[in-house]
C-alpha cells in the first residue's frame, strides 16, 4: 500500500475508532430511500460495523484533471453512511433494473426476489441488503461472496 492510501486508512480508523479489519469497493450503490451512486463507494468494516463513503467523481484523461461544464454539475454532496452487522436480516442478488426501481420508490422493496438463472446471465445485478428497519441497500460489489464471509 502507498503512503497516501495508508494515510487515508490511518485517517479513516482515528475518525471512527478502530481498527478496519476488512475493505472493498462498491462500483454502484443505491438505498430504499432514494440515495443513488452511480460512481461508486469505499466499504470498510471496524467491529461489527460496516461504513461507507463515496468520493467527488473527477473526471481525467491521461492522469490530468478534466474541466466540466459548470452549468449543468449537479453539486456534490459527501455520502457517509453505516450498518450495524447486526441489523442485516438478509443479503441476496437482485437485478440492477429492480434495484432502481426500488430507489426511484416505483416498486416496494419487499416484492423484489432474488435473481433467477436467466438474470445471472443476461441481466446485471447487484447485492441487496436487508435491514431490520425496513431499509434496503443495494452495492454492486466486486465479489459478494467474500462481502458475505465478512459480515458473518
Amino acid at each position: 500500500m502507498d503512503e497516501e492510501a495508508q494515510e487515508f486508512i490511518d485517517n479513516l480508523e482515528t475518525r471512527y475508532g478502530g481498527k478496519i479489519t476488512w475493505k472493498t469497493f462498491a462500483t454502484w450503490y443505491g438505498c430504499s430511500d432514494s440515495t443513488f451512486r452511480e460512481y461508486g463507494v469505499f466499504i470498510f468494516k471496524i467491529n461489527k460495523t460496516l461504513y461507507f463513503e463515496d468520493f467527488e467523481k473527477k473526471y481525467s484523461l491521461f492522469g490530468m484533471e478534466l474541466k466540466t461544464k459548470k452549468k449543468n454539475k449537479v453539486k456534490y454532496v459527501k455520502l457517509e453512511r453505516q450498518i450495524e452487522i447486526d441489523d442485516i436480516i438478509n443479503v441476496y442478488k437482485v437485478s440492477q433494473a429492480n434495484a432502481l426501481d426500488v430507489i426511484k420508490n416505483r416498486k416496494d422493496p419487499k416484492s423484489v426476489k432474488s435473481i433467477n438463472l436467466f438474470d445471472k446471465l443476461f441481466r446485471k445485478s447487484v447485492t441487496a441488503i436487508a435491514l431490520k428497519d425496513g431499509t434496503y441497500h443495494y452495492f454492486e460489489l466486486l465479489n459478494t461472496e467474500d462481502f458475505k464471509k465478512n459480515i458473518n
